[in-house]
């Protein structure tokens, strides 16, 4: 069975967990050896012919400790040498990969790592995302306050680094180690996400309101009318 067709992309995530010989077939294509790739599809071998294709490759650790070094060093993003920076996210790329598979790749392209307030923006439309999709089946409608999602992502629950100038104390910006991944890893809100969406709660007549409970460090999940002079009852709680 051969697929064939322009136009494709293939996105690889965390090169750095790939093996050798996976490298050593993406290096055959992109150098334009080979325009082939083989899979197996469900017990069936497929080729998928690559001309055309866009490989993305991404790395959840290469370059990031070399960059943040770099705007420390430079004493902030906007002194960064481009340069030389790409060139040294190569080299540890070269490391991981080869020569031959770094020969390969016609572009790097550094990424700053999300900060406190991309995490924001990131959980705030996961939440909608959720809200729209179970409207109507789980809940009228989901309500967490920005206020709420703030909470979530202080110090106190997200481990946070601080970039600052070499020779003062004045903050160039906050960022996770772990980047947006941070979000996943939150304990609260993997618990409040997976209590919402597996139907063991359901009013859809109801308003499902999230609030933030400071003194016991609890989220609260609580089901409330559209008259707002009726107190909302309270089903569960974060642990």
């Amino acid at each position: 069975k051969v697929h064939e067709g322009l136009g494709s992309v293939v996105i690889v995530h965390h090169i750095e967990h790939l093996p050798d010989s996976i490298f050593e077939v993406l290096s055959e294509v992109m150098s334009g050896k080979s325009n082939k790739l083989s899979y197996d599809s469900f017990g069936e071998k497929v080729e998928a012919v690559c001309d055309g294709t866009l490989f993305i490759f991404t790395s959840k650790r290469l370059g990031t400790r070399r960059m943040m070094q770099e705007i420390q060093d430079s004493a902030g993003i906007d002194d960064l040498d481009y340069d030389s920076l790409v060139s040294s996210i190569r080299r540890e790329v070269e490391k991981l990969s080869g020569r031959k598979f770094i020969d390969s790749l016609s572009s790097v392209i550094p990424l700053l790592l999300p900060q406190q307030d991309d995490l924001f923006s990131i959980m705030r439309h996961i939440i909608d995302k959720l809200d729209n999709f179970h409207r109507g089946m789980h809940w009228k409608q989901l309500e967490i306050s920005d206020e709420v999602i703030k909470s979530l992502l202080n110090g106190d629950h997200i481990q946070f680094y601080d970039f600052k100038r070499k020779d003062g104390d004045e903050v160039l910006f906050r960022f996770p180690p772990d980047g947006a991944h941070a979000l996943h890893q939150h304990s609260m809100f993997q618990f409040i996400s997976s209590k919402l969406i597996d139907g063991s709660h359901r009013e859809p007549d109801k308003i499902a309101r999230i609030d933030y409970d400071r003194e016991r460090n609890k989220l609260v999940f609580k089901w409330c009318s559209d008259d707002h002079s009726k107190p909302c009852k309270k089903v569960f709680s974060s642990p």
